[in-house]
């Protein structure tokens, strides 16, 4: 994840968890930042048969 943030340069490494959510084959989570960006995104990771997916959102995609 950290690997991800700076990648995607974005350094404001302070996040909090705000959601989860889970169901049969997917879990998704919802950080917010503790200084919010511009654009009032989020950070979401979609954790999926063992693979995660970060991104820059307003929502857990499917």
């Amino acid at each position: 994840m950290t690997g991800y943030l700076l990648e995607a340069q974005e350094y404001r490494r302070e996040v909090i968890l705000e959601e989860v959510q889970k169901d049969e084959d997917r879990i998704g989570l919802v950080f917010s930042f503790v200084i919010p960006r511009i654009d009032k995104k989020v950070f979401c990771v979609t954790i999926k048969n063992e693979k995660y997916k970060f991104f820059f959102g307003t929502r857990i995609e499917e």
